[in-house]
């Protein structure tokens, strides 16, 4: 059974309410092995505890599957689960971001200085040609 955390309560039987950060959540976080997380913001995403007391979000996009670490028992906290909510809900926003940045600025920079060679050049012969008509 999977159980859901929404609005920062989960609900893990029937009638049964925790709020996320009390004493029975943390309780209730070394008993089980996963939830799934319901954002107010961003997509939901599953909760899965690994080793022994590590937890990571995980939310599959376009077929891949985005994996961030949330943190040990203590630190699944409401403001590190919407974290990793933000984080899984646009995750190429990383390195390879930042690389496809860089690349994208530099082939612009690049085509941008070509495309102006090109019209000065142009530019150059308008001048030239214009210069022996007025001759």
């Amino acid at each position: 059974m999977t159980f859901s955390v929404v609005q920062g309560i989960l609900e893990p039987e029937y009638g049964s309410m925790i709020q996320i950060e009390t004493k029975c959540w943390f309780n209730w976080l070394t008993e089980n092995k996963s939830f799934r997380y319901e954002s107010n913001n961003y997509a939901a995403f599953t909760v899965r505890k690994e080793k022994s007391d590590y937890w990571y979000g995980y939310r599959k996009i376009a077929g891949k599957l985005h994996k961030r670490y949330i943190g040990r028992s203590l630190e699944v906290t409401q403001e590190k689960l919407e974290l990793v909510a933000k984080e899984l809900d646009s995750p190429t926003k990383g390195k390879a971001h930042k690389v496809t940045q860089l690349v994208t600025r530099s082939v612009t920079d690049t085509v941008t200085h070509e495309r102006i060679s090109a019209l000065e050049a142009r530019l150059q012969l308008m001048e030239e040609r214009l210069g022996k008509l007025r001759a």
